[in-house]
């Protein structure tokens, strides 16, 4: 859907309050070969909304089969990819799917547990 910016912008100051971190991941191989990822520094922040979810509920309303505990919009333009790790007040994410929406980027997170 095509909306000019002066739309995006009145959308983006009403809408995208919160503060989400896009952090890095790091990776590596103890001595016994165990493979360990472990959160990183922040690499940067951007402004979304964030709705929180009933596992269930999104996959009646939206027939998803993706297993998601939050569900974040943000500007079509913010840089996120599937995989990426997200923090929103002290709780990480992973993006487990990332699609544009209307006039929005659509991110489905789910709670990150490393390895």
């Amino acid at each position: 859907m095509y909306l000019p910016d002066k739309a995006k912008d009145a959308i983006a100051k009403h809408c995208y309050t919160k503060t989400i971190a896009i952090l890095e991941k790091s990776a590596q191989v103890d001595s016994q070969g165990a493979y360990m990822e472990s959160v990183g520094a922040v690499k940067s922040t951007f402004k979304g909304s964030i709705r929180f979810i009933n596992r269930g509920e999104e996959q009646t309303e939206a027939g998803l089969i993706l297993a998601a505990d939050v569900q974040i919009n943000c500007a079509s333009e913010t840089a996120v990819e599937v995989g990426d790790l997200l923090q929103y007040e002290n709780v990480v994410y992973v993006a487990k799917d990332v699609f544009p929406y209307d006039s929005h980027k659509t991110i489905m997170g789910e709670k990150w547990e490393s390895k």
